[in-house]
């Protein structure tokens, strides 16, 4: 019978982290009652209380996680149309400083594949350089092995700097690893390895994810 009630008693006060509010203030006198009623349910009291506790502290984490991808971005903003114009380097969207967009954000595309960089904001809309502009370099990593390296922008993207030892095969996922963005945005993937015998570092073509011809919607990250 003591077992019933203890593992009901736990279920209640969950209840109570999960809730909050004013109810959750009862819970440390809740646990004393809980203690005295229960016995061998618990050692004690304290122990229900560290229990309930480190379901406060899990419950606070989540509310956390929940907050974050809610506030971090602002979501399904269009992308302008250049036609029949065509540059590759920068591309409009419609959001900007009305909408709290800021110079130096990420803007990314399906919440995965990373576009490029707010460059320049104005109230209702926001100038964008994408990873195609030949001044583009950042920190990335590659495969499964997560092997450092730098991506180069340009009409044709590459990967520099990969150590000659580093275990990388072309189709392998490149991601980004700079500290400027969100870490895991997908760039790519590897489409042809340059393996020069005696030189200290690889090269590699990079195949991105992007494709700016048919993008109609972003997000920008805060």
């Amino acid at each position: 019978m003591r077992k019933y009630v203890s593992t009901g008693a736990l279920i209640l006060l969950g209840v109570l982290v999960v809730q909050g509010g004013p109810l959750f203030k009862a819970k440390l006198s809740l646990s004393s009652l809980f203690g005295d009623v229960l016995g061998t349910g618990f050692d004690n009291a304290e122990d229900l209380k560290r229990r309930v506790d480190v379901l406060e502290d899990e419950n606070e984490s989540l509310r956390i996680q929940l907050l974050g991808k809610e506030n971090d971005a602002v979501r399904s903003i269009k992308v302008y149309s250049s036609y029949p114009f065509s540059s590759r380097s920068e591309l409009a969207i419609a959001a900007g400083e009305s909408q709290g967009i800021k110079s130096g954000e990420a803007v990314v595309h399906s919440g995965t594949i990373l576009v490029g960089q707010v460059k320049s904001v104005l109230k209702s809309s926001s100038v964008v350089t994408t990873i195609f502009d030949p001044s583009w370099e950042m920190a990335v990593r590659i495969g499964d092995s997560e092997v450092d390296a730098l991506m180069s922008g340009g009409n044709e993207l590459s990967i520099s700097l990969i150590p000659q030892d580093a275990l990388v095969e072309e189709g392998d996922t490149v991601i980004s690893a700079d500290k400027n963005f969100p870490y895991g945005l997908e760039l790519g993937y590897i489409k042809e390895l340059h393996n020069t015998e005696g030189d200290v570092f690889q090269e590699a073509a990079l195949e991105p994810t992007l494709k700016l011809k048919t993008l109609r919607d972003v997000t920008v990250y805060r």
